[in-house]
């Protein structure tokens, strides 16, 4: 009988050396889960805003089915306040609330490689609601402009990307090339937008301990008509965005991310033929933001 359970237990690890020997890859995880507080600073059309939000998030980035599906994601529920210098006294004061999503799910086709082409498609969306206290949303329109800070700002993006996937040991790169349908709500004054865009999107971790990403994106919008004015317009956006995360062996993270997005404008009148290309403000934005993990998520590899 000993003899028999010392041959079981042999051939029970032949039969597991072969299984690792036909998959040797991949469980690749770096994932943050706790409440956070950050501080923005933001240069937009509205002016500038200062703001601050105290909340929760879950981000991270996994792999699942032996290393066939890598998943990125990043939720985030928070309340937010802050000032927006768009007025003759120097600040108007916003108080709300701002949640936010986005979800890349990728295939990796040579899983059983360390690098793999990667194929994966993207759902994101970013929605605040901010009023001035003693005004509803609805009578923000007595104020200057505040779009793209305060009342109802919804954006989101639908996003298929292709590219190069490598992991290894507790790193991981992503390098893709993407197009997406972007759109934004409109406006207290403004109208409702959308683009096609392009872009490059760059990503390296080093599981519990690092996070690098940026991307570059190019887009033009419909062209639309607008008869009051006699004229066609057509936009187009270009922009920037990156990211540093870094967490500590206590399990706090710190992140520092930047962005810069400007829109063009091109118009031409019908009756006259004449044509004006006009370059917006552009938007540019600082976050601060740290992490404080969840007790079940406070373990440190």
């Amino acid at each position: 009988m000993p003899a028999l359970r010392h041959l079981a237990l042999l051939l029970g690890l032949c039969a597991t050396a072969g299984a690792r020997a036909d998959e040797p890859l991949l469980r690749y995880r770096n994932v943050q889960a706790g409440a956070v507080a950050d501080f923005q600073l933001s240069s937009t059309s509205g002016g500038l805003a200062v703001l601050g939000e105290g909340g929760a998030q879950f981000v991270g980035i996994e792999t699942f089915r032996q290393g066939r599906l890598l998943v990125q994601w990043d939720a985030l529920l928070a309340v937010r306040g802050g000032v927006l210098g768009n007025t003759a006294p120097p600040f108007t004061t916003l108080i709300g609330g701002h949640t936010m999503a986005s979800v890349e799910a990728g295939y990796r086709f040579m899983h059983a490689s360390h690098s793999s082409l990667y194929l994966g498609a993207r759902l994101s969306g970013d929605l605040s609601i901010m009023a001035h206290p003693g005004l509803s949303l609805s009578q923000l329109d007595r104020l200057n402009a505040m779009d793209s800070v305060g009342g109802v700002v919804a954006h989101g993006d639908v996003r298929v990307a292709l590219g190069y996937s490598w992991l290894s040991g507790r790193k991981s790169l992503l390098l893709t090339g993407f197009v997406q349908e972007a759109g934004y709500i409109p406006g207290v004054f403004t109208p409702g937008l959308g683009y096609t865009e392009a872009g490059v999107s760059a990503r390296f971790d080093l599981a519990q301990r690092l996070t690098l990403h940026v991307e570059g994106f190019a887009g033009r919008g419909a062209k639309r008509t607008e008869p009051s004015l006699d004229t066609d317009l057509q936009s187009s956006t270009a922009g920037i965005q990156a990211l540093v995360r870094g967490v500590f062996d206590s399990g706090v993270w710190l992140a520092l991310s930047g962005s810069y997005q400007r829109e063009l404008d091109h118009r031409a009148y019908h009756t006259s033929h004449t044509v004006y290309d006009t370059a917006n403000a552009p938007n540019m934005g600082f976050q601060l933001l740290v992490g404080l993990p969840f007790q079940w998520n406070h373990k440190h590899r």
